[in-house]
Formats: structure tokens, sequence, C-alpha cells
């Protein structure tokens, strides 16, 4: 009887330790959409977890908890896609994201880079020393021409084909002081703003 009872005991162990064990073929990518970032998870057929915690860390150590789906997830015959969205996203910081999928374990960690605009820009670091990167608005990835001037008018650089939402400025050769940048569309959009250079 006690033999019984023993062999019982171990086969739930086992049991136990094998579910929590069992790995979940999923897929999850995370990406900014104007101020907050959408998540999306696809767990393949034959994987089921018993709920998924959405976390985020700004520093890829100490995550938080800011959602969940609750529930089975996954089925044992059919891929399922779920989706969540991060409405308020540490701003001017990069953003990492994991999944908890109950007691199987965690995911990969993901990580969005959320740059808060003002006046459809933001430069930093500025004052800038060395290098400064420009983030503006360009959603529908417009063509961008740069100018940068300094006090007097004098032309200090020049680029065109700028086809993504940051660019970074290369400020070491500068001479300290007050600069001011243009970029320009191709359809006729404007961002202007100032530059301060300090060695």
């Amino acid at each position: 009887m006690k033999r019984n009872i023993a062999f019982l005991l171990m086969l739930i162990l086992l049991v136990g330790r094998s579910k929590a064990q069992t790995q979940i073929d999923y897929r999850f990518t995370a990406a900014l959409d104007q101020r907050s970032v959408f998540m999306s998870i696809a767990i393949k057929a034959g994987s089921i977890c018993q709920g998924i915690l959405i976390e985020r860390s700004t520093d890829s150590i100490r995550f938080s908890e800011i959602g969940s789906i609750a529930g089975v997830c996954g089925s044992s015959t059919a891929d399922v896609r779920y989706t969540f969205t991060d409405i308020s996203p540490v701003p001017n910081s990069t953003n990492y994201y994991r999944l908890r999928f109950g007691e199987n374990g965690f995911s990969e960690v993901v990580s969005v880079l959320y740059v808060e605009l003002l006046n459809n820009f933001k430069l930093f670091p500025n004052p800038a020393n060395r290098v400064a990167t420009l983030w503006f608005s360009n959603t529908n990835r417009e063509n961008y021409s740069l100018l940068v001037v300094d006090a007097t008018g004098k032309i200090v650089w020049q680029q065109s084909g700028i086809k993504d939402n940051k660019i970074s400025l290369e400020v070491a050769s500068f001479l300290p002081g007050i600069y001011f940048f243009q970029l320009s569309s191709t359809t006729g959009q404007t961002i202007k703003g100032k530059l301060v250079v300090a060695h």
C-alpha cells in the first residue's frame, strides 16, 4: 500500500514537472505604432498554455506586468494569433517586452525604442558634442533633405534622400555654438529646429 502511494506521488510529480517544462512554439513581435506599441503573438498548433502575461521593462532586467490574456491559450490543432497594445510605453526610452506563458516559462525579450516627438521632432542629446540623433515624424516614409546652418547662415551639413524617421549628425567637427536645421520633404513638409554644439 505504501509502495503504491509513493509510486502515485512520484507519478504526479513527474507529470507536473513535464507539464511545467513543456516548450511553447510561438512567434512574438512588437512595433511602434504612433504613440503605442503593438504586439503580435502567434502560438503554433500543438502548443497550449494557461494564460499569457505581458511584461515590460526599461532595463531588460526588472519587468512589471502590464497586461494579460486570460484562459487557455493556443490550440492542439491550429495556429492561434493574439494581439496586445501598450498604450503608454515609457517615452524617450527603449521598452523591453516579454511574455510569460502560464507555467511554461518566458518568451524571448523584444525591444522597441519609443521617442516622444514635440513639434514633430526630437533631437538628442542637445547640446551635443560628438553625435546628435534627430528623430522626426515620417510615417509615410517620404523623401527628406536636411540642411544645417550656423548662426551666420553658412551651410555646415547637407544631406538628401532621407527616407527613415531618424538621422545621426556627426557634430564633433562643428565649432561650439548654435546651429539651425531644416528638414524638407518632396511633398512640402518642413520641420525646423535648433541644435547646440558644446565641446
